[in-house]
Order: structure tokens, then sequence, then C-alpha cells
């Protein structure tokens, strides 16, 4: 929820009734809390827990990463992960070609932010 939702929400009491309502609503929730109903479950496949990754990146980078992930629907950690894979498939595919590891900065992008530059990823 918004702070404007909060904002029109000030000065508005609830009355009893709904109070009364929420109260039993409660109740009926802790009576029956732990409950299982028998035949209810599914299984589901096991997952493997990825690795977390955090990553320092200069705020303007970061922010052109945000919105490029924005731009194609996805998360930054997809983003990221897509590049590392993409990444290891340029070093598969050129064996003999050395890869310099190097801090870059990128200067067409705006550096002017208030996001924060740390982003972290998880495979």
């Amino acid at each position: 929820m918004g702070a404007g939702h909060f904002e029109a929400m000030e000065g508005t009491e609830m009355n009893d009734e709904a109070r009364r309502s929420e109260q039993e609503r409660r109740e009926v929730a802790q009576q029956h809390a732990g409950e299982v109903v028998e035949g209810s479950g599914r299984v589901v496949a096991p997952r493997r827990l990825g690795q977390m990754v955090s990553v320092r990146l200069e705020p303007g980078l970061a922010a052109a990463l945000r919105e490029l992930a924005s731009q194609r629907g996805i998360s930054v950690s997809e983003a990221l992960r897509e590049a590392a894979v993409r990444l290891l498939e340029w070093e598969q595919a050129a064996p003999n070609t050395s890869f310099s590891w190097r801090i870059v900065s990128v200067p067409t992008i705006p550096t002017a932010t208030t996001a924060s530059g740390n982003v972290s990823a998880a495979r």
C-alpha cells in the first residue's frame, strides 16, 4: 500500500460492527490454526537453493540495468544471470582468448541518481 492509501484512511475510524467482524474472523482463524485437512496436500518437485552473489555497480550502471530489466519484463537477477551465461558461453567459444577483468565506467549512462549502486543476484 502506498503512502497515499494511509493518508486517505487517516481520520477514518473503524465502526463497531467492522471491529467485531474483524475480531470474530481472527478468533475463528486462531481456533483452526495448525489444522491440516487430510488429502489436501500435493507433491511438488524439490527445489535447489541458488547461491547468492553480491555485486557492486556504479549507480548509473545499476540504474541502467534496472531500466533494461524493467523494459524486458524480467528481474535484475534474471538479467545478471543471462549476462553471466553469455559471458561463460563467450569464454567457451574463444578458449584461446583471455578476458582481463577490470572496472569499467560507462560514461554514456547518467551517474546522477539517488538509487543505490548495490545489486544482489541469486542464481
